[in-house]
C-alpha cells in the first residue's frame, strides 16, 4: 500500500531486535527498540535514509538534470517508457510458495535439480524484479505515480505469497546464487520506493530481505563459485543497508578472505584480470563473459558501500587500485569482441563478449573516466544489462570526454 502523502510519511529507521534462529516465526513484522510494533499503520521515528543504495539521492538529481540535456538520456528514459507499457497494464505473475519451496531432486539434470527456488524464485522473481526495478526508477525519473503503483504491487506480491522464505536448501551454493540475484534487485527497488511506502509495508518488505539474509549467510560455502560468492555478498550488503544492519553490512564487507573487500584484491590479478574464471574458456567458452559478472558485483558493492559512507572505488587504496585494473582490462576486450571473436594467439581466443555486458562501463565509467571504459561506450552504449543495473545509460550513463 503506498501512503496516502508519500512525500510526507515520517516513517523510517528503527534499530530491530532480531532473533536469527526464529526468524521464520517473526511473520510480517520486526519488534521495534523501543517496544513492540503496533498493528498496522505505525509510524517511525524519522524518514527512510535514502536512496542510498546504488543511486543516491543527489545522483538522482543530478542523472534528472542530464535527461533535460543529452539525446542519450532521452533516448534512454524513453526505450525504458516503452519496454514498462505492458508490465503497467498486467497483474504480477508471482510463483505459488509450495513451488518455490519444492527441495532439489538430485537425480534430475533438469530444472528441479535445485529446486523450486531456480525453476520458481529465480526465474520468474528475476523478470519480476527487473519489471518492478525499471518501475522504480522511471517513476524516480518521472514522478509519475503509476509508475511507483507498479513497483510497490509487484514488490509486495512477492513479499506477500512467497513468505516465509525457504530456508531448507540445506548445503546448496547453487540455491544461494537463486536467491541473491533476484533479492538484490528487489533490494534495490524498495530503496528506490521506500520512503513512499506505509510503515507496515516498509517492515514486511524488511522482514522478507532478512530472511534471505539468513539463508545467504547460513549457506556461505567455501567451495562456492567466484561469482556466487561475490554476488551473494553484494545482496547481503544492500539487505544490511536498507535494514540498517550493521553486522550484515561487515559480513559481506569484512569476513576474512570471502568478504568483498578482501575479494576485491585477492581475487583480481594485478593485470586486472578475474583469474578464477579462466577455466571456462575450455568448457563453454565464457570465461570473458563471468570475468565481467564477477567485477559488475563488485562494481555494485563499491557503488553501494560509496553512498553509505565507505570509498571502495578510490584508486589510492588497494581494492580501488584493483578495481580500476579489472575494470580496464575487460574494457580492452568489450570494446572490441562484443559480437567478434576474440583471435588467435590470445588467452581468450574464440570467445565473444556478449552484448549486454557492455552497460556496466556505464557505472565503471561514472566512477574513473578512462579512456578504455569510454571506448566501450562510444561503440555499445545503450544496452540493458540482466543481472542488476538495467538500462544503465540512463541511471548512471554521464557525457563522454
Amino acid at each position: 500500500m503506498i501512503a496516502d502523502r508519500p512525500t510526507s510519511v515520517q516513517c523510517g529507521r528503527m534499530s530491530r531486535s532480531l532473533c536469527w534462529i526464529g526468524i521464520l516465526c517473526l511473520g510480517t513484522g520486526l519488534a521495534a527498540a523501543g517496544g513492540a510494533r503496533a498493528a498496522d499503520g505505525f509510524r517511525l521515528q524519522c524518514p527512510y535514509p535514502g536512496p542510498h543504495l546504488l543511486l543516491s539521492a543527489r545522483d538522482l538529481e543530478y542523472q534528472r538534470w542530464l535527461v533535460t540535456r543529452h539525446a542519450f538520456k532521452q533516448d534512454a528514459l524513453r526505450a525504458m517508457r516503452r519496454r514498462l507499457v505492458r508490465v503497467t497494464e498486467r497483474p504480477p505473475t508471482v510463483p505459488p510458495l509450495e513451488a518455490v519451496k519444492r527441495p532439489p531432486n538430485l537425480y534430475t539434470t533438469g530444472p528441479g535439480r535445485d529446486g523450486g527456488v531456480r525453476e520458481f524464485f529465480f526465474e520468474k522473481g528475476t523478470l519480476a524484479a527487473d519489471d518492478a526495478r525499471d518501475c522504480a526508477l522511471v517513476f524516480q525519473f518521472t514522478r509519475e505515480l503509476p509508475y511507483l503503483h507498479k513497483a510497490s504491487e509487484i514488490l509486495m506480491a512477492y513479499v506477500g505469497t512467497l513468505n516465509p522464505l525457504p530456508q531448507d536448501y540445506a548445503n546448496n551454493m547453487a540455491a544461494v546464487h537463486y536467491v541473491s540475484m533476484p533479492v538484490l534487485k528487489f533490494a534495490w527497488t524498495y530503496d528506490l520506493i521506500a520512503e513512499h511506502l506505509s510503515a507496515s509495508d516498509r517492515a514486511a518488505v524488511e522482514d522478507w530481505l532478512l530472511q534471505a539474509a539468513l539463508f545467504i549467510t547460513e549457506h556461505d560455502d567455501p567451495a562456492a563459485s567466484l561469482s556466487t560468492l561475490l554476488w551473494a555478498d553484494a545482496c547481503v550488503l544492500a539487505i544490511g543497508y536498507v535494514t540498517d544492519r550493521g553486522e550484515l553490512v561487515d559480513w559481506a564487507l569484512n569476513r576474512p578472505e570471502r568478504g568483498l573487500t578482501a575479494q576485491m584484491v585477492t581475487s583480481i590479478a594485478p593485470h586486472g584480470e578475474i583469474t578464477a574464471e579462466r577455466g571456462r574458456h575450455t568448457v563453454d567458452r565464457r570465461s570473458l563473459d563471468l570475468g565481467i559478472f564477477d567485477l559488475e558485483a563488485m562494481a555494485a558493492a563499491a557503488e553501494m558501500a560509496l553512498h553509505n559512507g565507505t570509498d571502495l572505488w578510490d584508486p589510492g587504496q588497494p581494492g580501488g587500485a584493483q578495481l580500476r585494473r579489472c575494470s580496464a582490462f575487460y574494457a580492452g576486450y568489450a570494446s572490441r569482441h562484443i559480437g567478434r571473436p576474440v583471435p588467435e594467439g590470445d588467452a581468450y581466443a574464440g570467445e565473444k563478449v556478449s552484448p549486454h555486458k557492455a552497460p556496466l562501463f556505464e557505472l565503471l565509467y561514472l566512477r574513473f573516466r578512462d579512456e578504455a571504459l569510454a571506448r566501450v561506450l562510444i561503440r555499445h552504449r545503450g544496452g540493458y544489462d540482466g543481472h542488476l543495473l538495467g538500462d544503465a545509460a540512463l541511471a548512471f550513463g554521464v557525457p563522454l570526454g
